[in-house]
């Protein structure tokens, strides 16, 4: 019985393991997929997740880059406002440099102009006292005519007449004839120069005073120095007076007077020989220098 009901069982037996094996493959693969679902769907979690983040990340990104970008216009536009305000400050500063200049500029203006009306005046008194000081100072002229010894002819003197036609006396009068010598320059040049090297000479101890409206009268005889030339011996008499007076105040003044004679009335050199009177011989002046 027992081996009749073994052998009966044991094809009940191996259905009974043959559906356990099945159900435990088919709870095998229930669980594999179930396992293979919860993959996948980790999977789908952590792709989403991953996608979200990098779309997170990058809305991050971007919005700091907007800010960034922001940030930056704003910067800009604040730098643009402030260089703005520097430019109207700059022009401001320029606007009242300018002005200050304006004035300042005015200011010298009026102080130049009250220096030359200043100068104008004082130049306007200087002339008005210089004016007035000649108007009373004394003033000298030297006249000459001269005369012969004998019918000879032979010139012995000049009369000098020196008079005072200012309105004060010329102190100190110092009469000097003087002769050219050797010509450096020219007759005018050497005259002018003459006269300013004797300025300030005077007589000592001899001091003369010719009052206003006066005169002084004096003897002088003329230097004749003759040149020979092919044409012969000739000579030009000449007279150089000159004559240093004082002012009143010190200031020391001059008159010169350069008298030449000659033959005949252009006054040409005189031959050696030649027989001198009043009829043949004349003289004029030369040249006048007067020195204040």
């Amino acid at each position: 019985m027992l081996g009749s009901n073994r052998g009966a069982g044991s094809p009940h037996l191996a259905e009974q393991q043959n559906g356990e094996c099945q159900a435990q493959a088919e709870n095998q693969s229930t669980e594999n997929n179930q396992t293979n679902a919860s993959r996948s769907e980790k999977q789908t979690v952590l792709i989403a997740n991953r996608t979200a983040i990098e779309t997170i990340s990058s809305d991050a990104q971007a919005q700091r880059a907007e800010q960034r970008a922001e940030t930056d216009l704003q910067a800009q536009q604040d730098m643009a406002f402030y260089a703005l305000l520097m430019f109207i400050a700059s022009l401001v500063t320029i606007a009242v440099t300018a002005i200050g200049i304006w004035y300042v500029k005015r200011t010298l203006d009026a102080t130049l102009a009250a220096v030359k009306g200043a100068e104008i005046a004082t130049d306007a008194m200087k002339e008005a006292n210089r004016i007035a000081d000649q108007a009373q100072r004394p003033w000298l002229t030297v006249d000459l005519n001269f005369d012969f010894t004998d019918e000879h002819g032979s010139l012995l003197f000049c009369n000098i007449t020196i008079t005072n036609i200012g309105r004060s006396p010329a102190y100190n009068v110092s009469v000097f004839n003087e002769t050219f010598g050797d010509v450096m320059f020219g007759r005018a040049e050497d005259f002018k120069e003459i006269s300013a090297n004797m300025m300030g000479n005077y007589d000592e101890p001899y001091s003369r005073i010719i009052l206003p409206d006066s005169s002084e009268r004096m003897q002088i005889n003329p230097k004749a120095i003759y040149h020979t030339v092919m044409a012969g011996t000739f000579t030009h008499p000449e007279v150089l007076v000159i004559v240093n007076y004082q002012l009143s105040n010190g200031q020391h003044a001059q008159t010169s007077a350069w008298f030449e004679f000659g033959y005949g009335e252009q006054r040409n050199p005189i031959p050696r020989g030649v027989i001198m009177n009043r009829d043949n011989i004349k003289t004029g002046r030369i040249g006048y220098v007067r020195v204040a």
